[in-house]
Parts: structure tokens; C-alpha cells; sequence
């Protein structure tokens, strides 16, 4: 039997035919390897290939065990574990309100402001029911292909701008003097927040599609480029905080493409030059602008409580640090009576009421899933998973430790959120849509092939 025939009945046994560039590719590099060591020994082109076919074994044989490798692979048990952990997100909540409402006794004064405050009034059956949508959505992008993303990452970055700069400038919803979103269906208003972080896969779908041109210092430039008009966009919601979130993950991205020799650059040069802008440029804009006074008092006071935070003990932050100083290993803290809840702070009343051991548990836990994605993703042989799938979990990462920061009283309310402990909608939304596409990267991982770069020709 030759090769072509070989391959071909081998082929006929796989389900998924996504998968068959990919067997083909491999079988044909096995063949050739042993018909090259054959060719060595001495025989001729002809023998040596009948010969490495032959010791390739049954074809339908390898052709059922090749099926079994190459398909489609469904992370269940994570799936479930995120539903799980989502659910007793909820509860805990519902447990620990529970318990500040008793706190308060029969004083209807500050009954009312527990749950009237900013993040009091929380909807459980709302929650559940986000819970059940998010986990919907998460599969559904499961079972879609990711790799279909690389293919348009530039139009699908155009787009974004298109639809967020006409939302934003043409029909908003604003709330407190933020964009807060657009309106829908049945005068419903659509949050803008979980669309603005799509803005990652589809960058890192146009690094990607950089990679084969090999574009020098010009594509770097051209890949920063790319990262402009998205963060003016959400600096002018305005999102301060997300906006930097976006712009470091960009950045890490671009590293990354950097670091792999996708521009044929001075790889440490190139990352040393990078990140000296992204620090030196910021701080010099924010010195600036303070010197020329054109910022404004409210923003001067958030720069100042950020800077000093033990300035602001009569303040939210205040309340927390408190909060935190008289907590125990485990057990509920010594606190003053707490008269506030605010969802945005759960670890925070974790620490409180359960202990630190517990919040610690539930840092591990989260921090413990994060890195499981990171290194299934940093593992991928193609390279479009890597890149995507390191996008979404920066996004992820970047977020679960502004939160915890948040919530030991070291950094400003500012939107952050965290798995499993937010029940926004938004928040949750954002993280399902992660959360599916990594599952997506898992699940075609041994089914794509890696396209080949052909290495450009270098005239002396």
C-alpha cells in the first residue's frame, strides 16, 4: 500500500473532519521521517516508502485511535464546577446579607440603609437567572469554533469601534455622568461593559494575522495602532480603570507576539522600549495635567485617596480597612456594627464573618481555576489559541486582583469584579464570554492545524 492510499483509509475513520488537515499532516511527517531513515539504509525511494507504510500498522486500526485523539473535547467537569461555584456564590451572598441585616436588630433606620445602599438590594431569583443565561451563552461559544475569530480580527476590531462609538455617541444611557448603556428592546437598557472587553479577542486575532507577514518594526507600530482607538473609546464612557485594564492586557498581547518573533524584531530592545512608554507616558500625562490644573476635583480626590488611602477612614475604604484589622484566622472579626452592605465588597464580609482561612480558600480556588486555563492555553500548538485564550485570561486575572486589592482596602471602588462573587450582570456576562471562549480553545485543541509561516527571504 502506498502513502496516498494509506493516508486516505486511515482519513476515512475520522468523525470530525476539521480534524483531517491535521492527522494528514502528522501521518504524512511520521511517513517521511521513517522513509528518510529507510532511504539511509539503502533502499530506494520506492522500497523505503512501502516499507514505512507498512510499519505505520492497520490502517483502520490507526485510523480509530487517531479519531479518538483528534475530536472535539468538552471541559464537563469544569463546566459544572463553574456552575457550581456560581450558585454558591449566590448563596453566600443571601447567607451573609442575612447576617448583616440581623446585625442591625430592630432598627428600621439602618434596616433601610443595608438595603436601599449601593449593592443592597439584591434579586436572588435575578442572579439565578443570569446564572442559567451566562452558562447557556458559555457553551453555546463552547461548541463554536474559535479559530473562525482569526480570520476577521482586523473587521471585527472595525466593527467594535463602528457600534461602541455610535452607542456611545448616539444614543447612551448615562448614569452618574458615565455611559452606562444603550437602549433595547422594550425600553430595556443593554450594558455596554461586557462588550467593551471583546475588544480582546478580536486584537488578538489581528496580532495573529500579523504573524505571517513579518512586517518588522512597522507592524509593531501598526499592532499599537490598533490599540488607540479602543482605549479612547472607553476613556470616553468614561472607565478609567477599565481602560488601563485593556491597554495592559493589549500590551502583554503584543509582548507576547514580540517575544515569538512574529515581527522578526530585537526582541529585548523592542519589550524594554514598549513597556518604558506604557509606564513613562501615563505618569507624565497625569503630572501634567495636574500641574496645568486640568484636572477636576473629583478626580483629585480619587487620585489623592488612591495615593493616601488611610486619609479616608470616614469613607467606604475606611470602612473596610476596619473591617479587615479586627478580622481572625477563622470565626467572625471584631467590628464595630456594620451598617452597610455592598455586593462589590463580598470578600471583604467573607473575611469578616468567616475568616481569613476562608477567604484565602476562596482565593485559591479562583486563582486555582485562572491558572488552569493559563497553562492549558499557554500549551496550545496553535498559536491563534495561545494568543486568544492568554487575551481572555489577562482579562480575567487582571480583574480577580483589582478586586481582591479592592477588598482588602488598598485600592478605589472601581468596577472590578470577581468570579463567582458577582452577580451583576455585566460582570457575570463578562466572564461567561470568557470563560466560553477558553472552553472553545480546550475543546478544538486537538483538531486545528497550525497554518505554516513561511519565513521571509532576507536579500544581503
Amino acid at each position: 500500500m502506498d502513502k496516498k492510499k494509506y493516508i486516505q483509509t486511515v482519513t476515512e475513520q475520522i468523525r470530525c473532519k476539521r480534524a483531517l488537515p491535521l492527522v494528514t499532516k502528522e501521518l504524512e511527517g511520521h511517513i517521511e521521517d521513517q522513509k528518510s531513515d529507510y532511504m539511509k539504509a539503502g533502499m530506494n525511494a520506492e522500497e523505503a516508502e512501502e516499507a514505512a507504510v507498512l510499519e505505520m500498522g492497520d490502517p483502520v486500526e490507526v485510523g480509530v485511535e487517531m479519531d479518538r485523539i483528534h475530536r472535539p473535547k468538552m471541559a464537563w467537569k469544569m463546566i459544572g464546577l463553574i456552575a457550581i461555584l456560581n450558585l454558591a456564590g449566590i448563596v453566600l451572598m443571601y447567607l451573609i446579607r442575612t447576617s448583616i441585616l440581623a446585625d442591625a436588630g430592630n432598627n428600621p433606620g439602618d434596616v433601610e440603609w443595608i438595603a436601599s445602599g449601593i449593592g443592597g438590594n439584591i434579586n436572588y431569583l435575578k442572579s439565578v437567572m443570569w446564572t442559567i443565561i451566562g452558562l447557556a451563552c458559555m457553551i453555546g461559544i463552547c461548541y463554536f469554533d474559535y479559530s473562525r475569530i482569526g480570520k476577521y480580527g482586523k473587521l471585527l476590531i472595525g466593527g467594535w469601534i463602528v457600534v461602541m462609538g455610535l452607542s456611545l455617541f448616539m444614543g447612551a444611557v448615562y448614569i452618574n455622568g458615565a455611559a452606562y448603556g444603550i437602549r433595547f428592546l422594550f425600553g430595556r437598557v443593554l450594558p455596554l461593559r461586557p462588550f467593551l472587553y471583546l475588544i480582546v479577542p478580536a486584537y488578538a486575532a489581528t496580532l495573529y494575522s500579523m504573524r505571517r507577514k513579518k512586517s518588522g518594526y512597522f507592524g509593531v507600530v501598526k499592532a499599537i495602532l490598533w490599540q488607540i482607538l479602543p482605549v479612547w473609546i472607553i476613556l470616553r464612557i468614561p472607565n478609567l480603570s477599565m481602560a488601563i485594564s485593556v491597554e495592559v492586557t493589549f500590551m502583554i498581547l503584543l509582548s507576547i507576539a514580540v517575544w515569538k518573533e512574529w515581527f522578526e524584531v530585537n526582541r529585548k530592545r523592542t519589550l524594554i522600549t514598549l513597556w518604558s512608554l506604557v509606564i513613562l507616558l501615563p505618569a507624565a500625562g497625569i503630572g501634567l495635567f495636574v500641574k496645568l490644573d486640568y484636572v477636576a476635583n473629583y478626580q483629585m480626590a480619587r487620585l489623592s485617596a488612591f495615593i493616601h488611602p488611610e486619609s479616608n477612614d470616614g469613607t467606604l475604604g475606611g470602612m473596610i480597612r476596619n473591617m479587615i484589622s479586627g478580622a481572625h484566622l477563622a470565626g467572625r472579626g471584631e467590628c464595630e456594627k456594620i451598617k452597610f452592605f455592598n455586593r462589590d465588597y463580598m470578600l471583604t464580609f467573607i473575611i469578616h464573618y468567616y475568616g481569613i482561612f476562608a477567604a484565602v480558600l476562596i482565593i485559591a480556588i479562583v486563582g486555582g481555576i485562572l491558572i488552569w486555563f493559563l497553562q492549558k492555553t499557554g500549551h496550545q500548538k496553535n498559536q491563534l489559541g495561545m494568543i486568544m485564550g492568554t487575551g481572555c485570561v489577562v482579562v480575567l486575572l487582571i480583574q480577580f486582583i483589582g478586586y481582591v486589592l479592592e477588598n482588602l482596602g488598598h485600592f478605589p471602588l472601581s468596577n472590578n469584579y470577581c468570579l463567582f462573587l458577582t452577580t451583576g450582570g455585566s460582570g457575570m456576562m463578562i466572564s461567561y464570554i470568557m470563560f466560553g471562549i477558553l472552553l472553545s480553545i480546550y475543546r478544538y485543541q486537538n483538531v486545528l492545524v497550525e497554518p505554516e509561516v513561511k519565513k521571509k527571504e532576507i536579500s544581503v
